[in-house]
This record gives C-alpha cells, structure tokens and sequence, in this order.
C-alpha cells in the first residue's frame, strides 16, 4: 500500500534576547567605527528591507540545545513520547562541531534512545531537504513509523561582530514537525523537488575549520572562520530559480498554482518573496513570515513559521501548504503538503 507523512506536531524555539537594530550598530561601532549617522543609516537600511529586531541565544545555549527545545515542544503537540520515535533528522549549516553528528547530541538530550539520527546541510535549504529525505524513508520502510525533523540555526556565533549587514540579518532559532506514517489519503507530502545550482560554491559560508583551509593562519587573517560572502550573488538569482522549481513542484501534486492557500518561504529578503510571489500571480498575503521579529533563521525559518501559524490556528484541515527554500552553495528544496492529521 503506498504511503506518505503528515505532520502530527510542531514546535519551535528562539533566543531570548532581543537585539534591536539600535543596539547591533552600537555593538559593531565599537569594533568597526562608522562614518555614517546611526539614525540615518539604519533608516537606510530598513528602506532596503533590513529586519526590525532578532532573537540572539545566550552564550551557553548551543545548535543543539535550541534544537531540542524545539523537539520537546514538537513532540509535546504531537502527543508522543520520545522513545516513540524512530528516527531524528537534524536540518542545520551552523553544528555544534564538525565530528559527530549534532544530533547525536538532540538524540541523548531529549532520551530517544536507540533512536537513529543523522545531520543535512544544504544551507538553509537544509530543513525542506531534511523533510523529503524522511518522507522518502518513510515510503519505503514500513517500520518508520514516526519521524521528528529539526532545522536549527545558531548563526549568532558564526557572524562577524564588525559586519552590519551579517548582525542586522541573522536571528538565532529552532523549529521542529514530527511526522506519522499514513497510508497515503487526501492529506500529509504530496511532492517534493530538490535542486542545486553547485557553481556557486564558493560565494557565500562559512569556510575554515573543514579540509579544504582548515583552521590555518591564512584562514583566520581573511576571517573565514565567519559567515562571509566571498562574490555577490547574481542579482535576484531566486526570483530567477524559485518559480519554475515551484511550479514543476506543483505539477507533480496534481494541483494548479491557485489553489495554495499558504506559502512558507525562505526569508532572508523578504523582497525576494513578494516579487516571486508577483511572477506566480500570488497576493502577497499567501506567504507566513516572521524575520521582521525574530531575524532570518536560515533552516529554522520555515518550521518556526509554520509552527506560529499553527498556534495561531491560521492552518486549516485540508489547506495546500508550499515550502520554498534555498541555501547557500546554492540549493534548493520545495516540497508541497495538504494540512490535516489522523
């Protein structure tokens, strides 16, 4: 019998602290000194999309222990306990360490024991990837029956403290969905689509501490060991790449394009949403976002949006629900789903 996943819970989880754009171009100031007018400049910036305000975890809170609060809260929605689980799958471009997987370290916090676990980074396309991947193993292994994915982002610890552009973007967050097992019906994945664009590898990361320049002099001298963007991106590259990935996603459902009712993007610009959302003939309120309260969370983005407007009671039995993202590296994951548990 063929089969698919529903979400049966989510979660999410931000950093505490509220660090305002105020407050970031004080902390940058006194490390890079500015020629520009405080005011002046972030009232420039914020006409350019610049976030109000982000989450920033404390110095003790780690990729992991975001991740498992996010869990916690997932599976507490869901109604399972963790040793029901049979698989944790941890979406996240900003680990704990190189070596082991960070979700070993969810997998003991949250005591699913003997539960299998594994990391994917592909950016912060990395949570839509991490959910095709669990759909896929749950259609062929009847015994998978219930998955817990994660997308968590400390990216706070991996930013530049004298760059404005970095500080004034990323927030520190996690989301989490739990999935169950279905024989496939009229809701849970529906289709998915995963594609990449490797040439631009070396654009934008984060790129000592790994084999290629490890932890070098060199490597720290250009600052590498920070989120930094080596060459600019071609201009308006997702407005380019997003829509005919989404619309091929679509297709594969058996659905037209109108009939989405929400839309849960990446939102590193939220420029970028309304413009493809304008290509897709698409009002803009199709889309959920949160970055202007919490900063752009890269993996953790989608699942801490979808899990607010679930609080929210914003999703309805039955809705077409589209994520869209992408990733530095670049890739991309788009995934189509019906809203509705067993």
């Amino acid at each position: 019998m063929e089969r698919t996943a529903v979400i049966i819970g989510t979660g999410s989880y931000a950093g505490e602290t509220i660090l305002t754009n105020d407050e970031a171009f004080d902390n940058v100031h006194k490390i890079n000194p500015f020629k520009h007018e405080k005011k002046r400049y972030i009232q420039m910036l914020e006409s350019k999309g610049l976030f109000q305000r982000r989450r920033i975890s404390s110095p003790d809170e780690t990729t992991s222990s975001l991740a498992v609060k996010a869990g916690q809260k997932a599976l507490e929605n869901a109604g399972i306990k963790p040793t029901e689980l049979d698989l944790i799958i941890l979406a996240t471009d900003s680990p704990d360490f190189i070596s082991p997987a960070t979700s070993a370290r969810v997998q003991h916090e949250l005591g699913a024991f003997d539960v299998g676990f594994f990391d994917v980074n592909t950016g912060c396309a990395s949570f839509t990837v991490s959910l095709y991947l669990a759909w896929c193993i749950m259609r062929s292994d009847e015994e998978m029956k219930h998955v817990l994915v994660i997308g968590s982002e400390l990216a706070s610890k991996f930013l530049d403290p004298g760059c404005i552009i970095s500080q004034t973007t990323f927030g520190d967050g996690a989301g989490a969905v739990v999935l169950k097992s279905v024989p496939k019906k009229e809701y849970g994945i529906q289709a998915a689509s995963v594609k990449g664009k490797g040439e631009f590898w070396n654009y934008f990361g984060v790129y000592a501490g790994g084999s290629w320049k490890g932890f070098s002099e060199e490597a720290l001298k250009e600052g590498s060991q920070y989120l930094k963007m080596v060459k600019a991106l071609p201009d308006e590259i997702n407005v380019k790449n997003w829509p005919p990935i989404i619309l091929d996603t679509i297709r594969k459902s058996g659905w037209d394009k109108n009939e989405i009712d929400r839309a849960f993007f990446t939102q590193s610009k939220i420029e970028t949403i309304r413009k493809v959302c304008r290509v897709l003939e698409w009002k803009d309120e199709i889309s959920y976002e949160i970055a202007q309260e919490y900063g752009y969370t890269g993996p953790a983005c989608v699942p801490m949006s979808l899990d607010m407007a679930n609080q929210k009671n914003l999703l309805k039995f039955g809705d077409k629900l589209l994520f869209c993202t992408s990733g530095t590296g670049t890739s991309y994951g788009v995934m189509t789903l019906v809203w509705g548990k067993p």
